[in-house]
């Protein structure tokens, strides 16, 4: 009988980073540097994108050292394997299930308190 693993799928904010250990613990499948024309007040206008995958029995962990690593402000790093999702800000991790919609609200509250401007947040449950 074979284990189905699922696996979690991500876009990390290089220069939302202080520390960099989170990375170590990352598949980053994809790196793009994009422009941003309304980034928050602190934010740099030039971004470096990862997008990442881990599995899902890494996927608590890598959550935590995310939070670890993130600066505080108006940064996240949002993943999800289409039925759980971890929103992860500095120190302060949000994990839901496809359906719980007041964990999501709660997340979205923590991150308009952080600064981060309505339309980067952009995160839902999965449907």
């Amino acid at each position: 009988m074979c284990e189905t693993v699922w696996m979690f799928r991500g876009v990390l904010i290089r220069e939302s980073l202080v520390g960099d250990s989170s990375l170590d613990r990352l598949d980053v499948v994809d790196t793009k540097v994009v422009d941003i024309s309304s980034p928050a007040a602190g934010q740099p206008a030039k971004w470096t994108v990862h997008t990442f995958e881990t599995d899902d029995d890494q996927a608590a962990a890598c959550a935590q050292a995310l939070a670890d690593d993130l600066a505080a402000g108006p940064w996240y790093v949002d993943f999800n394997n289409g039925d759980r999702s971890y929103v992860v800000f500095s120190q302060r991790v949000f994990t839901y299930v496809r359906g719980d919609a007041a964990t999501l609200r709660a997340a979205q509250a923590h991150a308009r308190e952080q600064g981060i401007p309505e339309s980067q947040i952009d995160w839902a449950v999965p449907s």
